[in-house]
C-alpha cells in the first residue's frame, strides 16, 4: 500500500511540475505526404516529455486522468503546440490531438479566447476515450471550424466507436489505424477496407491519412487504392525538427503518380516474395494465406517462373509466364493478356526492368480495375475492355501462360 500511495504521489508531482511550468517538455513532428505530389503537406505535433519522467506520452496522460488533470494538461500542451505554427514550412499544417474530455471542459473555452484563430492546423480527436453526448461535441467542432480549424478523427478503426465516430462527427480528415495499412499490399481483405473508407470518405467531403506506412509495397498499394496522403516510419520518423520527405521516398512517389498518368505498368505493379525454387514458393503460399504469388528468380534476379496459389485448383507452377517491360503501356500488356489462349488469360505477369531483373507482378484483375476507373486518361473504354475479355470463363487447367 505504502508503495502504491508513493507511486501515486510521485505521480502527481510530476503532473503538477508540467501543469506549473516547472518540467519543461517539448514536440517531434512527423511528416504527412502527399501522395500524388510527393511532398510533405503537414506534420502531426507529438508531445515529448523528459527522460527524467520515464514513461511515455499515453502513460503521462493517462495518469493526469487518473489524477483528474487530463484536460488542464492537454490544454498545457495544446497551447504550446499553438505556438509550433510558426515554424511550419510554407503551405503546410499542424496535426494536434486533443481529447474529448478538453474539448468538453471550462479549459476549451479559455483557450478559444486566448488562441482566437485556428488557421493551419487540424485538430485530431482522439478515440482514447468514449464520447457519450455527440451533440454537445458536434458544437465545440464548430467552434474549431469557425475560427479557421479543420477536424480529423485518429485512430479510426481501433477505438471505441469507430465508423460512427466517423459519421456523428463527419471530419475532414480521416486518420485509417495502422491495423489497415499493416500488409496492406499483400492482404486483400486489409485493401478492400482502405478502398472502402477512402469511397466513405469522398461521400462525406473527407480526406483519408493512412497511418503507420512502414514498407515500400505499403506505400505502393496505397498510392494504388488512391489513397491522398499518409504518414509513418518509411515516409519519416518523428523529429524535433520539421523535416522534408527524404529522396528516394518522394521520387518513388512521383514515379507512381505520373505512371498513373500515362498508362504504363508502374501503377499496377505488384511487390511479391521471391525465392529460388517451387518448394520454398510451396511452403510460403502455405504459410501466408493472403498470399497468392510467389515469383521465382535465379541468382542475378531475373525470372524463371510463378508458384500461383489458384483459387479452384490450389498451387500451380507457371513454367513460363509473360514478361513485360516495367515501361510498357499499360493498355497494350493488357490486350495481349486478353487475347491469349482462355486457359492462360488471366494468369499473373512478370514485370521486369531494363536490366532483365524482376520488378514485381501484374495481375489481370489490378490492370481491367485500372483501365475501369481511369478510362478517360487511357483512352480505353470500358466496353472495349469487356469485349477484350471474351464471353468465356476462366479456364482451370495448369501450364504456362505463354506470351
Amino acid at each position: 500500500m505504502y508503495i502504491n500511495l508513493a507511486k501515486r504521489e510521485q505521480r502527481r508531482r510530476t503532473i503538477s511540475g508540467l501543469l506549473e511550468g516547472d518540467i519543461p517538455f517539448g514536440f517531434h513532428y512527423q511528416p504527412i505526404v502527399d501522395l500524388e505530389r510527393g511532398l510533405v503537406t503537414g506534420y502531426e505535433a507529438l508531445a515529448r516529455f523528459p527522460a527524467e519522467i520515464a514513461s511515455s506520452p499515453d502513460q503521462v496522460f493517462q495518469a493526469a486522468g487518473d489524477l483528474g488533470r487530463r484536460a488542464d494538461l492537454e490544454s498545457v500542451v495544446l497551447r504550446n503546440a499553438f505556438w509550433e505554427r510558426s515554424k511550419l514550412p510554407p503551405k503546410c499544417f499542424l496535426t494536434i490531438n486533443v481529447g474529448p474530455s478538453l474539448l468538453l471542459s471550462r479549459q476549451w473555452q479559455q483557450l478559444l479566447k486566448e488562441i482566437g484563430h485556428f488557421g493551419g492546423t487540424v485538430f485530431e480527436i482522439t478515440e482514447d476515450e468514449p464520447i457519450h453526448d455527440y451533440s454537445i461535441l458536434r458544437s465545440r467542432l464548430d467552434q474549431i471550424r469557425e475560427a479557421g480549424g479543420h477536424v480529423a478523427v485518429d485512430d479510426t478503426g481501433a477505438g471505441y466507436a469507430s465508423l460512427k465516430h466517423v459519421m456523428e462527427l463527419r471530419p475532414n480528415f480521416i486518420k485509417l489505424d495502422r491495423f489497415f495499412v499493416g500488409g496492406c499490399h499483400k492482404e486483400p481483405a486489409r485493401s478492400s477496407l482502405i478502398e472502402m473508407m477512402g469511397t466513405m470518405a469522398s461521400r462525406i467531403d473527407a480526406t483519408i491519412i493512412a497511418e503507420g506506412v512502414e514498407t515500400a509495397s505499403e506505400l505502393e498499394e496505397l498510392i494504388h487504392l488512391g489513397v491522398s496522403l499518409a504518414q509513418g516510419y518509411y515516409l519519416g520518423k518523428p523529429s524535433a525538427e520539421m523535416l522534408p520527405l527524404p529522396p528516394l521516398q518522394a521520387e518513388a512517389i512521383r514515379t507512381r503518380a505520373e505512371a498513373r498518368q500515362q498508362g504504363n505498368l508502374w501503377g499496377v505493379i505488384d511487390s511479391c516474395f521471391t525465392c529460388f525454387d517451387a518448394d520454398t514458393a510451396a511452403t510460403y503460399l502455405d504459410a501466408n494465406d493472403e498470399a497468392h504469388v510467389v515469383l521465382l528468380v535465379d541468382e542475378r534476379n531475373r525470372p524463371s517462373g510463378i508458384i500461383e496459389r489458384h483459387s479452384l485448383i490450389g498451387i500451380r507452377h507457371l513454367v513460363q509466364p509473360m514478361k513485360v517491360q516495367r515501361e510498357s503501356d499499360l493498355r497494350a500488356v493488357l490486350q495481349r493478356c486478353l487475347s491469349r489462349a482462355p486457359a492462360y488469360r488471366f494468369d499473373p505477369v512478370v514485370v521486369i526492368g531494363a536490366d532483365g531483373r524482376a520488378a514485381g507482378v501484374a495481375t489481370v484483375d489490378r490492370m481491367v480495375k485500372f483501365v475501369l476507373e481511369n478510362g478517360p486518361l487511357l483512352d480505353m473504354r470500358a466496353a472495349e475492355v469487356r469485349a477484350l475479355m471474351g464471353p468465356g470463363d476462366r479456364d482451370t487447367k495448369a501450364g504456362t501462360s505463354g506470351c
